[in-house]
């Protein structure tokens, strides 16, 4: 498993190891996750590159625009469940 945090060490993995699938989250601290994929698709030479878009935010608006971008899905993040239950 690699991970980046900024966009420019995202994109240079990507390049490198061109990995099966992405998993993105939508705030990164340099630009969007929107728009990290965006470059990305720019990029890619197989069309297909299965992208999961995560987030905080449970926004369809930003779902509908991760998806028209590219994402194959968006899962919103949840609060950490007590696991003393």
């Amino acid at each position: 498993m690699l991970e980046a945090t900024l966009v420019k060490q995202g994109l240079e993995l990507w390049q490198q190891h061109q990995p099966d699938v992405v998993l993105l989250d939508y705030r990164l601290p340099d630009l969007d996750g929107l728009e990290f994929l965006a470059r990305l698709q720019s990029c890619l030479q197989q069309p297909c590159l299965p992208v999961i878009m995560v987030t905080g935010q449970g926004n369809e608006a930003i779902a509908v625009q991760a998806m028209k971008v590219g994402a194959q899905d968006y899962l919103v993040k949840g609060p950490p469940r007590d696991r003393g239950s």
